[in-house]
């Protein structure tokens, strides 16, 4: 998976995800001189493993909770395995407000504003990891000090007592200029890089932002029976082309958040703008999340993907139609979202179920009912998911 995303995605690049990992397997992004920790040296007696114990004095920690949003509650996802740790949490308004996955927000790095959350293990709150300080018994080799600030090689000094092995020679002054390689391993982790983003031109509204996870902006255009019009301006019940070729009655929004202020990758040079995991179909008639596709890739309508942004707008909304497919600027798309990054919900021996397919079925008693019963209206919750 690596090999295919850091530095040759250009998604995972504008964002910079798992940089360190993508430095370690030599794909990193430009730039990039990626520090790894110095482990303490071990002494006489190795120690044991991170030992559960209470908070070192000056450091209160609290028991966070650690619940989702009301649609990852509703569709079975959890804060532990969710993709949008890095693009929530304490960058959503929404999430802000609620707290949504208090205890994964702060232990990905992305915390909440005063949150010190316990984890159990001593060293780990606010990010702090055990001392290099001196055990109580003296260490078969000298023991590590670390300065106040870290300099350009560790400096050692004595134990009380006679070490029990020769003392290690005398340190190498440092060079003029600092080299790459990594000191003595630093008080704190170095922070997360920020995630960054392309604002859209317009001025932003107020910014209550929203899960993001399975819908498109307002931007985007459809054919109707009565010409092009803009997403956020179609109602239920009206008839929009799909990627069957026809035209469809919208017989619900999964998702319909006009006030939100929500992030979505725009694809060049269609300017589809859609969230991460919401499938597009490629040439070869398969749904993948938008978060997968790369610079090259064909589109079943033909296009050729030149190119891929980071948007923010306001308003998200996710039509649904009986194909549970739409074209929206000239792209077929599907109606539905990945759970994770692959187009495969399940495989079965030699059979794959796609997520687009799996969505549609369980999307049926919803079709047949409003179908029947023409879901005239909608309401819909707090993340502006259908309540139907």
């Amino acid at each position: 998976m690596t090999i295919n995303k850091c530095i040759n995605n250009a998604y995972w690049t504008s964002n910079n995800f798992c940089q360190l990992s993508c430095y370690k397997a030599g794909y990193g992004y430009p730039g990039d001189v990626c520090c790894n920790n110095v482990s303490p040296t071990p002494t006489k007696t190795p120690s044991s493993s991170p030992t559960l114990l209470a908070p070192t004095p000056g450091y209160d920690c609290v028991e966070c909770d650690d619940v989702g949003t009301t649609y990852m509650i509703d569709v079975g996802s959890d804060c532990s395995t969710t993709s949008l740790l890095n693009t929530r949490c304490n960058k959503n308004q929404n999430w802000i407000d609620n707290g949504y996955c208090r205890l994964s927000c702060y232990k990905r790095g992305n915390g909440y504003d005063g949150d010190v959350c316990c984890t159990g293990i001593r060293g780990e709150i606010d990010g702090e990891f055990p001392s290099l300080s001196p055990t109580s018994t003296p260490s078969a080799f000298p023991s590590v000090s670390l300065t106040s600030t870290p300099s350009a090689s560790p400096t050692f000094s004595p134990t009380s007592t006679p070490s029990m092995s020769p003392s290690i020679g005398t340190v190498p002054p440092p060079t003029a200029a600092p080299t790459q390689a990594p000191t003595g391993a630093p008080s704190k982790p170095p922070t997360s890089v920020p995630f960054s983003t392309t604002e859209s031109p317009e001025a932003p509204t107020e910014a209550s932002n929203e899960d993001g996870s399975i819908c498109f902006s307002g931007e985007g255009e459809v054919r109707t029976k009565s010409g092009f019009r803009r997403i956020d301006q179609l109602r239920l019940g009206d008839q929009i082309k799909t990627a069957t070729g026809n035209y469809e009655q919208i017989y619900s929004f999964g998702h319909r958040a006009p006030n939100e202020r929500t992030e979505f990758l725009q694809l060049l040079p269609t300017k589809l703008e859609l969230s991460p995991l919401h499938m597009v179909f490629l040439q070869s008639g398969e749904a993948v999340p938008a978060s997968i596709i790369k610079i090259g890739d064909i589109l079943q309508s033909g296009d050729i993907v030149t190119g891929i942004n980071t948007v923010k707008r306001t308003g998200a909304y996710a039509p649904f139609t009986p194909s549970g497919t739409l074209v929206v600027n000239g792209v077929n798309v599907s109606n539905y979202v990945a759970f994770s990054e692959s187009p495969t919900l399940v495989k079965i021996g030699s059979i794959k179920i796609s997520y687009h397919a799996g969505a549609h079925a369980f999307q049926f008693f919803h079709r047949v009912y409003c179908l029947w019963d023409g879901c005239k209206s909608e309401r819909y919750n707090q993340d502006g998911i259908s309540k139907w």
